[in-house]
C-alpha cells in the first residue's frame, strides 16, 4: 500500500521482503530508502521540532520523484539523527531539595495502627441504619448474615443518622459488597472527607469504572482517580477506603485502587448522593448484598 500523505515515497511488502517504491511505481534506490525511511522515523518519533526538519529537507511535490543527493542528502541525514537522539530524551521532574515528597505523591503504606473498632454491622438487623429516601429505592432488608439491598429506579442505599459518633478525618471504613443482578455500580460508599464529602464508585459507568467522585469537581469517570475493572456476580469483593488529611486511599480485596492526595483539591460529591450523607452505602439499578461493614480510628500518635 503506498503512502500518499504528502509524500512521493511508499512502502510495500512482497514475498516477505520491504521494498520502497516511489508514487510512479518505480523501486527506489538505497539513498532515495534511506530518506524515506529517515523521514518516517522523524514523523513517528519527534515532535513538532523534528517534523519541521522533516518538511525542510524532505518534502518534494507530490508527482515527483526525484532523489536526494550531495549536500541537502547530508544535512538530512545529520537532522534524522540529532532529532532520533536528542527527541527521545525525558526530561527529569524536579523534587525537593530537602528530600520531602513532592505534592501530587502520596504514601501509600497499609500497616497503620488503629485506636478503635467498631462493627457497623451484627449481620441480624439494621439498628445503626437507616433507609436512604431517593423517592424510587428498592427493600432493604437482612438474609443469612448479609444486607440485601433490591434494585432502585435508580437507586438504593443506606446511611448512618446525622446523630452517630462519625469520624471526619483519620478513618477507614470496611466492607463486602457482592453484586448479583444488575449493570451500574454496587457497594458504593459516601464518606466524610473534612468539612466535605465524596463517594468511592464501585462499578459505575455500566458497571466498570472504579473511583472517586468528585475531585475539583470532576466525577470518577474522567478524573484521575478513574480505573476500569470486571466485577463478576454473586462474587465478594472486600473494600476499603481510608481518609487522611494528605490522602483518600482505597483498596478492592489486597489492591490498591485509589491514591488520591487532596492536599489543595476541592473534594465533593454528586448530587444524587446527597441524601448518603454522612455515611452510606448505595446501588444504582442493581441488586447487592453486604456484610462485615467496620469502621476504624487511625491512631496518629506521634511516635516517642
Amino acid at each position: 500500500c503506498s503512502d500518499t500523505r504528502d509524500e512521493p515515497y511508499g512502502i510495500i511488502k512482497a514475498s516477505g521482503e520491504t521494498i520502497c517504491k516511489d508514487s510512479a511505481g518505480v523501486k527506489m534506490k538505497n539513498h532515495e530508502r534511506l530518506a524515506y525511511l529517515s523521514r518516517r522515523a522523524l514523523a513517528a518519533g519527534s515532535g513538532a521540532f523534528g517534523r519541521s526538519i522533516g518538511k525542510t529537507c524532505f518534502k518534494e511535490p507530490a508527482a515527483s520523484a526525484l532523489p536526494l543527493t550531495g549536500q541537502n542528502m547530508t544535512r538530512c541525514i545529520f537532522a534524522a539523527l540529532f532529532v532520533l537522539v536528542c527527541g527521545c530524551q525525558q526530561t527529569p521532574v524536579d523534587k525537593p531539595r530537602d528530600g520531602s515528597k513532592p505534592v501530587a505523591e502520596v504514601e501509600q503504606t497499609e500497616e497503620l495502627e488503629f485506636k478503635k473498632t467498631v462493627s457497623l454491622f451484627d449481620g441480624k438487623s439494621l439498628d445503626n441504619w437507616e433507609l436512604t429516601e431517593f423517592g424510587g429505592e428498592g427493600d432493604v432488608r437482612v438474609e443469612e448474615g448479609c444486607v440485601v439491598m433490591d434494585s432502585g429506579d435508580p437507586i438504593t442505599a443506606i446511611n448512618l443518622p446525622e446523630s452517630f459518633d462519625l469520624p471526619t478525618m483519620n478513618y477507614e471504613i470496611e466492607y463486602e459488597a457482592m453484586k448479583v443482578e444488575g449493570t451500574d455500580f454496587f457497594g458504593t460508599v459516601t464518606f466524610p472527607v473534612g468539612d466535605s464529602f465524596c463517594s468511592m464508585v464501585i462499578g459505575g459507568w455500566a458497571g466498570t469504572v472504579v473511583g472517586l467522585s468528585s475531585i475539583d469537581g470532576v466525577d470518577a469517570s474522567e478524573n484521575e482517580t478513574r480505573s476500569v475493572r470486571k466485577f463478576e456476580r454473586n462474587q465478594w469483593y472486600r473494600l476499603r477506603v481510608r481518609v487522611t488529611p494528605e490522602a483518600i486511599q482505597g483498596w478492592i480485596d489486597d489492591e490498591q485502587v485509589i491514591n488520591q492526595s487532596i492536599a489543595g483539591k476541592e473534594v465533593s460529591i454528586r448530587s444524587e448522593m446527597i441524601p448518603c450523607q454522612p455515611l452510606g452505602i448505595a446501588n444504582f439499578y442493581t441488586i447487592a448484598k453486604l456484610r462485615n461493614i467496620q469502621l476504624r480510628w487511625l491512631d496518629v500518635t506521634p511516635l516517642q
